[in-house]
């Protein structure tokens, strides 16, 4: 694309030459509709004189307008004009390498159709605004319009004020190394078919700079906001490319910052730069950027200074508004940024960045000589004003090889929130190639006591993998508090794996890092399914002296820790390498911090927890250890593949502080293999062993699974266990090889163990017989049963019909066969019984599961027979009776 965009540009360069032998001795002419007088003595200096004033407009009508190296166009205008419009009629495009010039401050249109070409010695001196277009045709307010037809009829003038642009086949508009710049406050426009720049600078300070690129029919219009001009384009109209190009400058920096706006199909800032930084005290600096299909900001440059790119900088007094981008897909890559930071003595607030890209916004890093420079987004503040927000309106955000998207505070102000709207997914990827920078996002405070903002993604799918983060904390020596997390998955969340090199873990973290004072935030996930693998971490951790952050997850599938990744540099000893485990965490590890842990909520219906991967809250400094509390219908705690040492599970120790606290509310089952632990041990001191409440319809734990609410000097904690049946485990006053339950201190006191089975009753399925039994032998009779009322019936024996209608009837009948009685009538036939005796089927019996047994490989199946109780009779189906003939 971007070659055959160079091959157009180059091939009206040709063609206009080879039909313009003449073009390099000057071609200034007018065509005779108008009265404009051209005199040059020298071929170099043109100087133009009358044309037609109406009101404050003064209209020229040329043939030819072009301009050689070092040569000048003077408008001599009177200093009563506002505007001096100018068209030109002859067919030809407009080279200028020299200088055009006007009195006063009059505003300056050059109007050509067929294209406009600056060189690199083209220079503007002129009062007001300067506008050059390649329309067909200046609308004004009254409905008047200036046509730029070779007709030689005289155009109809008027004393209105432009109002829009009027576009058929527009010629192009390039900018080859020139120098461009209005007087403070004007405007400084480009609107033509495609608008190059290639080197060079258009500087309009505190003022504004607008570029815009029309490939159809259709109007621009033009509205005029004191000294300033905006153009608005139209949704429906048909753009042009508009490319930046070699070390190219857009500019309107200065005291107040000025506006830029860029309006095209594609927007290309290739190892060039715009920028409308504030210097001073004037608020209202902006960037905006329309683009019908693509913006792409990209740099080849090797030299880490990052300056290809947006900036809305403020180094002054006065408020940034900031930049904004409105497109399908913007795609950041190289050594290139977009950023609205603030410095170290700017009291003005930074601007926010509002990217709203429908389809993609893609960011692809490279390696940084610091950590301050990365390919991305960036809103900063380093000085008392507040810093901008970040949002990312997309369809699908794509970060990869270290790019980021930051929010920073490195002084006393509030750092600004990172929000994520992507429709359908967010994708974090890998780490850049010296794995110094993490891809992801990020809300962090550097230094100084400014709080960092709030990070919130909302997405259909999450995805975090080889290193890469998302991250809201602080970093390095700093007294302000780390961001809240907040991230809404309709889908899924899917963590994985670490960095290539330092093993560094995805994930999520709300952290503070060591020598910090301030508080870590909190972090809650709202998600279908949560997925957390192969060593990747989710955290609210301290490593300073402030508080931790709150971790809550609500799941409404499912959450799964799994795995582990290779070994990896212990973040307290450097020389110690450790398995890279999978976790859940809610931690204070400075061992110099009194403030207590916090805590850890999962609501979810499935929770795994395999292969060393655990959660945890774990406090090694002075204060309390933190609580863990979920509620789910099914657990599974399966350590398979690692030692004791490193079993995972859920755990909450504490190493002086009081012990923190264990809830499991579980629904259906929670089931312990292979080595699994559930523990809120006090690991040193005369800490307390922290308590543990269970409630599960039933529990097993098999293969070295343990329940533990241990401690070294202090008292063992409590275990309470609400349950149905518990299966595989049992109450030991100390750890053994088998699955334990344990509440014990090694000098201290023990805590209870207190297991309830209340919904277990024993006698369920006795039947209440009658006390006196009566002989079987009494109860036949010989004779027809009489025909009056109805008598006692008491039975004994196991079989027969039960005494209460809730029994089981027994297959085992032992009733006494009817025998026939012989029976003697007169002139009557004989009557012939058949056997009577019930027949019985054999029926097949439905058993009720009674326990749970575990195979070599750790497979859990239901038997029929408990291993420690029963809570039920085995039911019995009814024996079927066969029909008796006559």
């Amino acid at each position: 694309m971007k070659i055959l965009y160079f091959l157009g540009i180059a091939g009206l360069f040709i063609s206009w030459y080879l039909t313009n032998p003449c073009v390099g001795y000057a071609q200034v002419a007018a065509d005779g509709t108008l009265p404009t007088n051209v005199v040059s003595p020298d071929g170099l200096q043109f100087t133009i004189t009358g044309g037609s004033q109406v009101g404050n407009n003064l209209f020229h009508s040329f043939s030819q307008l072009s301009l050689p190296t070092g040569a000048s166009a003077i408008f001599n205008n009177a200093l009563d004009v506002q505007n001096i419009i100018s068209r030109v009629t002859g067919g030809f495009p407009s080279n200028i390498d020299g200088m055009i010039q006007a009195n006063g401050s009059a505003n300056l249109f050059l109007i050509n159709p067929n294209g406009i070409i600056f060189g690199p010695n083209a220079q503007l001196n002129i009062g007001g605004s300067f506008f050059a277009t390649t329309a067909n045709s200046l609308k004004f307010a009254d409905g008047t319009e200036l046509n730029t037809s070779s007709s030689q009829t005289p155009p109809l003038l008027t004393v209105s004020v432009p109002v829009g642009l009027q576009y058929g086949q527009p010629g192009a508009i390039a900018v080859q190394g020139s120098h461009l710049s209005v007087q403070p406050s004007q405007t400084l426009a480009l609107i033509g078919g495609e608008v190059a720049l290639s080197g060079g600078t258009l500087s309009a300070e505190s003022g504004r700079v607008e570029l815009g690129g029309v490939a159809g029919a259709g109007t621009v219009g033009l509205t005029a906001t004191g000294s300033q001009y905006q153009f608005i384009f139209p949704k429906d109209l048909a753009k042009a490319n508009v490319l930046l190009t070699n070390n190219a400058l857009v500019t309107t920096s200065g005291d107040g910052g000025g506006n830029i706006q860029l309006t095209g199909q594609q927007l290309t800032i290739q190892d060039s730069r715009v920028e409308a930084n504030t210097l001073g005290s004037i608020s209202g600096a902006n960037l905006i950027l329309h683009a019908s299909n693509s913006v792409v900001i990209s740099s080849a440059s090797t030299t880490g200074t990052f300056e290809s790119g947006l900036f809305a900088e403020n180094s002054g007094n006065g408020a940034s508004e900031g930049i904004a981008i409105a497109t399908n897909k913007l795609l950041v890559e190289g050594e290139a940024r977009i950023s609205t930071a603030t410095s170290v003595n700017s009291s003005g607030a930074g601007g926010n960045i509002t990217v709203n890209a429908s389809d993609a916004t893609e960011l692809f890093g490279v390696d940084s000589p610091d950590f301050s420079l990365f390919t991305g987004l960036l809103t900063d503040t380093q000085g008392s004003g507040v810093g901008g927000d970040l949002t990312v309106n997309t369809g699908q955000l794509i970060i990869h090889n270290g790019a980021q998207l930051t929010t920073a505070t490195s002084g006393n102000a509030q750092g600004g929130n990172l929000i994520v709207n992507a429709r359908d997914t967010v994708e974090l990827i890998g780490v850049s190639p010296s794995d110094l920078l993490a891809s992801g996002l990020f809300s962090a405070v550097q230094t100084g006591s400014g709080n960092a903002g709030t990070l919130t993604v909302n997405t259909g799918r999450l995805i975090i993998r080889e290193g890469a983060q998302i991250f809201a904390g602080t970093i390095t020596t700093s007294e302000g508090n780390g961001g809240n997390i907040v991230i809404n998955a309709s889908d899924f969340v899917n963590i994985g794996g670490v960095s290539p090199i330092y093993k560094i873990p995805s994930g999520v973290f709300s952290n503070t890092n060591p020598d910090t004072l301030g508080n870590a935030g909190n972090l809650t996930i709202n998600t279908k399914q949560l997925i957390i693998k192969d060593g990747a971490n989710i955290a609210v951790d301290t490593f300073g002296f402030g508080k931790g952050g709150v971790l809550a997850i609500n799941a409404t599938d499912s959450v799964q820790l799994l795995g582990q990744g290779p070994l990896s540099e212990n973040p307290l000893d450097p020389n110690e390498l450790i398995p890279t485990f999978s976790s859940l965490s809610a931690s204070v590890l400075n061992p110099d911090n009194t403030q207590d842990a916090t805590s850890i909520s999962i609501n979810t219906e499935k929770l795994l927890v395999q292969e060393g991967a655990r959660i945890s809250v774990d406090n090694r400094g002075l204060g309390k250890g933190g609580n863990i509390n979920i509620q789910a219908r099914s657990i599974l705690l399966n350590n398979a593949g690692n030692s004791q040492e490193n079993a995972g599970g859920i755990q909450a120790t504490t190493g002086s502080g009081e012990g923190g606290n264990i809830t499991l509310q579980v629904k259906d089952l929670l089931l312990m293999l292979n080595g699994s632990k559930i523990s809120t041990d006090a690991t040193g001191g005369s800490s307390n062993g922290g308590n543990i409440t269970i409630t599960s319809s039933i529990l097993g734990a098999f293969n070295n699974s343990d329940i533990t609410a241990n401690a070294i000097l202090g008292r063992g904690g409590n275990v309470q266990i609400v349950t149905q049946g518990i299966f595989g485990t049992q109450f030991r006053p100390a750890l053994t090889p088998e699955s334990d339950i344990t509440a014990t201190s090694g000098f201290g006191l023990s805590g209870v163990v207190d297991i309830k089975t209340p919904n277990i009753d024993p006698t369920k399925g006795i039947i209440n017989l009658p006390e006196q039994l009566t002989d079987v032998s009494t109860l036949i009779s010989q004779s027809c049963g009489g025909r009056g009322k109805s008598g006692s019936f008491t039975i004994t024996g196991r079989g027969g019909l039960r005494q209460s209608p809730e029994g089981a009837l027994s297959s085992d009948i032992v009733l006494q066969d009817i025998d026939t009685m012989p029976v003697q009538l007169s002139s009557s036939p004989k009557i012939t019984l058949a056997s009577t005796k019930i027949a019985q089927s054999a029926p097949n019996e439905i058993i009720e599961a009674q326990g749970l047994a575990v195979n070599s490989r750790g497979e859990v199946f239901l038997i029929a027979q408990a291993p420690d109780i029963t809570p039920h009779s085995r039911w019995l189906t009814s024996p079927s009776c066969h029909s008796h003939s006559r």
